[in-house]
């Protein structure tokens, strides 16, 4: 086994706490994900082989991963931001690459902006010499 097996496999088998000791910062949900999602692509490379099929996820499963309630996801569903279909005619699921594509349209990107603010009348007198 490589040492990229070895990172693959300890990234693939570790829980949030033990990914924040790994990396040395916190494991946000997403980034928790994105990390599990990396270490398969990972295997993978280093294996040559295909990948094997990830479980869809729960409504249930999904609101954990972001801290919220299952029908706050359920709700993602009704309004088209997350993809998903209904097992069995009863539960909603979501592949990984539905969620994947989700996290991506939610991320915003950083808008950083100069705000100069306006100077007083003071300022004006001042630089009047009054």
């Amino acid at each position: 086994m490589t040492v990229l097996d070895e990172l693959a496999q300890r990234i693939e088998t570790a829980s949030a706490a033990e990914l924040v000791e790994l990396f040395g910062e916190l494991a946000t949900a997403t980034k928790y994900t994105e990390m599990k999602m990396l270490a398969r692509e990972i295997q993978q490379a280093a294996n040559g082989s295909d990948p094997k099929p990830q479980a869809d996820l729960s409504t249930a499963e999904i609101a954990r991963m972001f801290t919220k309630s299952p029908q706050t996801v359920r709700d993602w569903i009704g309004k088209g931001l997350l993809e998903a279909y209904r097992f069995q005619g009863r539960e909603w699921r979501v592949t990984p690459e539905s969620l994947q594509k989700f996290i991506g349209e939610q991320r915003e990107p950083l808008k950083l902006e100069v705000v100069r603010p306006e100077p007083s009348l003071g300022a004006w007198r001042k630089a009047a010499g009054e």
